[in-house]
């Protein structure tokens, strides 16, 4: 199959990104999941660590008695659980950092790599990709930070206004007007989120592509949105439905087993290989805005 060569200072428009997305996700697909079946291995070392010193039943996950390979009686989640929850609960809140923390290195690998395939730079690697993601990654984790600390205070705006818009109703004793100030609060909080967020979605991508800081890329990401907004958005949109459409047919092969393990290895899997999507049409979703606006 003849390949699409289009050059990064090129336009690219909507569907042009949508089509090179695909291209790209399709000719290098081992490429792009790899880095994601690492991290799920190290995130599930981890947790299978923590539940064993915990003192949980690993064999109920296997299915399997760790005695016999007789099949286990049903689980009583609640009584595993309740068991080993209170001294888990630290051990698993270090968990979701660390994986977290190594999925937002695999993001920044793949933009670069994503970068270099549509780039045409030749032979790109993933370990070189994954050189120049380290190299950037303090401000990646930065930018990520700032955009974290200003969704919460989003939220925190957002929870005062409910609870001053349930006070102020509360007097007049009418509950339907008390829950529509709050879902109403609720809805303002999510539209501003909505609208933060896709401002700042290729935030990123400057940081790894334009080697700019952490307050730098927000701006820079701001700017480059900014009169594409609903494009952006919109490409989001087409994105989450196409992978969420994988994802459920994935979840459904997945539940398919009644053995717990065999059904999260399937969902890494499915995972691994949707996750990459959205990464690359961001990192063309970049180029066409900035062979736009510069």
């Amino acid at each position: 199959m003849e390949e699409t060569k289009v050059g990064s200072s090129e336009e690219l428009g909507f569907v042009e990104t949508l089509k090179l997305t695909f291209t790209y996700w399709a000719r290098k697909l081992p490429y792009f999941m790899l880095p994601y079946l690492l991290i799920s291995l190290i995130s599930i070392l981890i947790i299978f660590g923590i539940l064993a010193a915990s003192g949980f039943d690993l064999g109920l996950l296997l299915g399997v008695s760790y005695v016999t390979d007789i099949p286990s009686p049903p689980i009583d989640w609640a009584t595993q659980w309740q068991d080993v929850l209170p001294t888990m609960f630290v051990g698993i809140a270090v968990a979701v950092l660390i994986t977290v923390f190594f999925e937002l290195l695999v993001e920044s690998l793949l933009v670069k790599y994503a970068a270099d395939l549509h780039q045409g730079v030749e032979g790109p690697s993933l370990k070189d990709s994954l050189s120049h993601a380290l190299s950037r990654f303090p401000s990646v984790l930065g930018a990520t930070i700032l955009i974290i600390l200003i969704i919460l205070g989003i939220v925190a705006v957002g929870i005062a206004i409910i609870i001053a818009l349930i006070f102020a109703l509360a007097g007049t004793g009418n509950v339907l007007a008390i829950i529509a100030g709050a879902l109403l609060g609720a809805l303002i909080m999510a539209v501003l989120i909505i609208i933060i967020t896709t401002y700042f979605k290729v935030t990123i991508q400057s940081v790894i592509l334009e080697d700019s800081g952490a307050v730098q890329s927000l701006k820079r990401s701001w700017y480059l949105v900014k009169g594409k907004w609903w494009l952006t958005f919109f490409l989001g949109i087409v994105i989450a439905i196409i992978t969420g459409v994988i994802g459920a047919i994935g979840g459904a092969i997945a539940s398919i087993t009644t053995i717990l393990i065999v059904s999260m290895v399937i969902s890494t899997i499915i995972s691994a290989i949707i996750s990459p999507i959205e990464i690359i049409a961001f990192t063309l979703w970049f180029f066409n805005l900035k062979a736009i606006k510069g």
